[in-house]
């Protein structure tokens, strides 16, 4: 009886879940692949109440001298086949597995005194487990090595196999810290959307399109800032928005083409030797001195004139 499957792509950072019903000749089967960011955003926000719901029911029918039945296994697969958070879903598969299991026993024995207990022990584990899940999102995923895991998995090359998960959430909250481990994984929290996300260091945005996007605006903001006050690149490009402001006016007054790129030419020597000046001065190390800055105002003044007598003669003809 396989309710719960998975597997672990560690080059891709994603885990496939195959959940399935226990209906073992035409098993209802749903494949779901999701990152390792996404697993860890379940985790957080992960809701057990519903889960709690179907156990406390659970206890109260066998209490009661009941057979567990199968309106509960309906309510477990509805988590497992529809949840959009995958630890519900897989948690809800555990479940089912122990009751499935437990349903097995009651067939064979009436002592239901002892399947009361042996059921609520296994819900304590459940939760005790789940809490140790809390601990871990809590410390940040923080691993501890010198922890021992009783692994059922072989790693080959550190891919695991498929793994069969049974009534041990545990089992898959071992499995993944052990993959967030070798890989070398912290957890972050998104500058733009606040989502928290794994990576080896600290990218400041996750890898939501939309963050993505905003994290691209960012280095080009970064980009902008250093340029500005970059003592090696601003004289240059400040010389350039200079040009354009002037190219600007020309343009409006109805220069020609011919008095346009005459003016561009002019910009071009003037910005070459800029450059130049100011890559000697990087390479001595030494910053731009006052006699390079007034010569940079005097080539302003001289792109002014240009576009003032084109400006003139435009004037002097209308």
């Amino acid at each position: 009886m396989e309710l719960c499957t998975f597997e672990i792509n560690l080059t891709n950072k994603e885990i496939t879940f195959v959940f399935s019903d226990s209906d073992l000749k035409r098993p209802h089967k749903k494949t779901t692949t999701v990152s390792f960011d996404k697993v860890v955003a379940d985790m957080i926000n992960v809701n057990y109440n519903s889960i709690r719901e179907i156990t406390n029911k659970l206890e109260v029918k066998i209490a009661d001298g009941k057979e567990v039945n199968d309106p509960i296994s309906a309510e477990l697969y509805s988590i497992m086949f529809s949840s959009e958070n995958v630890i519900e879903r897989i948690i809800a598969s555990v479940v089912e597995y122990s009751h499935l299991e437990t349903k097995k026993q009651m067939n064979k024995s009436l002592k239901i005194k002892s399947w009361e207990k042996a059921l609520k022990t296994y819900h304590q584990n459940l939760y005790e487990e789940i809490d140790k899940s809390k601990a871990f999102v809590a410390n940040g995923f923080q691993f501890d090595k010198n922890h021992a895991f009783d692994m059922t998995v072989s790693f080959d090359n550190n891919r695991s196999a498929r793994v069969i998960l049974k009534d041990s959430f545990r089992q898959f909250i071992d499995i993944f810290t052990y993959m967030v481990y070798l890989k070398d994984l912290h957890i972050f929290t998104c500058k733009h959307c606040g989502a928290k996300y794994l990576a080896v260091a600290d990218m400041d945005f996750c890898k939501a399109p939309e963050c993505l996007e905003e994290r691209e605006k960012a280095k080009r903001r970064t980009k902008r800032q250093s340029r500005k006050y970059n003592p090696f690149i601003r004289p240059l490009d400040n010389f350039h928005e200079y040009a354009r402001g002037r190219k600007r006016e020309m343009t409006l007054a109805g220069a020609t083409k011919e008095e346009l790129a005459a003016f561009e030419e002019l910009h071009k020597k003037h910005a070459d030797y800029i450059r130049g000046s100011l890559d000697a001065f990087k390479n001595k190390d030494v910053m731009p001195d006052d006699e390079f800055y007034q010569i940079c105002k005097s080539f302003k003044k001289e792109l002014k004139n240009r576009v003032d007598y084109v400006i003139n003669q435009k004037r002097n003809k209308a």
